[in-house]
């Protein structure tokens, strides 16, 4: 490429065809180059004797744990099961809440809607709590309406990880792939209330997504979800407002949260819980 046409392609094209991919991972350059230098960096940082400062014992002894596979390769899926067997447990959506409600936040499983605290939008002076919508396996809300090729590999690959997981947790095959069809049964009925990633990229996302709530219209709009109920749980206090990402999200949802859908909502935590927990287990 000429200069005048790809001043980026120009500059950079041998340092492109040149630059290898290390083997298992996606990428390569420079980024990544140091990356994997930081990572032998921190390797070596936990080598020889276990150091007497307190701190630095604290992160040699948890580094020393991470790095027991023995131990780890004999757990197996049995360190997720506690979290799994308390959802299974659950019968009606009364009891649902209460798990929402009463489980400790680090044992809450992956919850259908999610939240955060952080700068403001219009203002980075202050913080708000924002809500926002459920994760997706696919990632993308489009793909649940027409699969593009690059949908097809994700959801093939991400299939695979969730049967597998089930399984290493005491699941059969058939009822591992039934609970990763009700996931995403639930997914694709959420997914149109969900902005898509083309639509989180355009100019006037942030003027879209900017809807300021105050605690009774949010009490509201949130309807038989306990949304404001798990923040306060989580030690939020009541706010002056907050920030909803997506109202008609919030609306679809309690459309959707009835007992008639209570399965699809357990197994939507079951098996975003077992993909997310995937790289904590064991070698495998």
């Amino acid at each position: 490429a000429s200069i005048k046409d790809n001043f980026v392609l120009a500059v950079n094209k041998e340092k492109i065809l040149s630059t290898k991919i290390p083997k298992g991972y996606s990428c390569g350059g420079t980024v990544m180059d140091l990356q994997l230098k930081q990572a032998e960096d921190l390797k070596n940082l936990f080598s020889g004797e276990t150091p007497q400062g307190h701190d630095q014992r604290l992160a040699y002894n948890l580094y020393k744990l991470m790095m027991d596979w023995e131990s780890r390769n004999a757990l197996g899926g049995k360190p997720l099961k506690k979290a799994t067997d308390a959802i299974e447990g659950i019968d009606t959506m009364e009891a649902l809440n209460a798990y929402f409600i009463e489980t400790p936040p680090e044992d809450l499983l992956a919850m259908p809607w999610s939240f955060e605290a952080g700068p403001d939008f219009m203002d980075s002076s202050r913080n708000v709590l924002t809500v926002g919508c459920a994760p997706l396996l696919l990632g993308d809300s489009a793909e649940y309406s027409s699969l593009t090729e690059y949908g097809i590999i994700k959801k093939k690959a991400i299939s695979e990880l969730a049967q597998k997981m089930l399984i290493k947790l005491g699941y059969t095959d058939k009822e591992a792939q039934q609970k990763l069809e009700n996931c995403l049964s639930l997914e694709k009925m959420m997914a149109p209330a969900i902005y898509t990633n083309e639509e989180q990229h355009s100019a006037d996302f942030i003027a879209r997504a900017n809807n300021r709530f105050n605690y009774d219209t949010l009490t509201k709009v949130q309807g038989k979800t306990p949304v404001l109920a798990n923040l306060a749980k989580r030690g939020y206090p009541k706010a002056r407002e907050y920030v909803v990402i997506s109202p008609d999200f919030l609306s679809r949802l309690d459309q959707l949260y009835t007992q008639e859908n209570l399965a699809l909502f357990k197994d939507y935590m079951i098996v975003h819980w077992a993909v997310t927990m995937a790289p904590s287990l064991d070698r495998e």
